[in-house]
């Protein structure tokens, strides 16, 4: 017991001093963009979502960019399928990248999980087109309306970069 309570305030201790330090580089590193998403896509079915995300670099016309945002997904079909959804993407030099969607949707009792890679093209992450391929996993049922690819547009409006501390 006394040695985790040790190890537990050394890591303290190391964290508090490595946010205090005064070098400009590091409180450069601190800041990042959030922001509001939506997007809409086709994957078998038209479909929307909307969300919040957090990422660095956004908008910015040389640098790369990345950011995970969070969204609530509805899609289109004779019933609605909903579920929540985790994206990440990169977009080197703000232009082309690559990006991960985890997704699980719900209808009447099935649900289904999705994880789908894709590559986007991008207009510095602020805008982004998205193609990808889906791979389903734990899946009791398959939602047949779904298909197996999804097309994307995103908007991303973001502040500009805030001090995390």
């Amino acid at each position: 017991m006394k040695k985790n309570l040790f190890l537990i305030s050394l890591l303290c201790l190391l964290w508090s001093t490595a946010y205090s330090q005064s070098d400009t580089s590091a409180k450069e590193n601190l800041k990042y963009n959030i922001g509001f998403s939506s997007e809409i896509f086709i994957q078998g079915k038209p479909g929307a979502g909307i969300g919040g995300i957090i990422g660095k670099n956004i908008g910015h016309k040389s640098k790369s960019n990345y950011y995970i945002g969070m969204y609530a997904d509805v899609i289109f079909s004779d019933t609605l399928i909903v579920g929540p959804r985790v994206n990440l993407t990169y977009n080197h030099q703000g232009l082309a990248g690559l990006g991960l969607n985890f997704a699980s949707y719900y209808r009447n009792g099935e649900s289904e999980l999705r994880i789908t890679p894709q590559i986007n093209f991008s207009l510095f992450g602020l805008i982004n087109l998205a193609f990808g391929i889906d791979i389903r996993f734990q899946s009791d049922t398959k939602l047949s309306e779904l298909s197996q690819f999804r097309a994307g547009l995103t908007l991303n409006l973001v502040r500009p970069q805030q001090r995390a501390f």
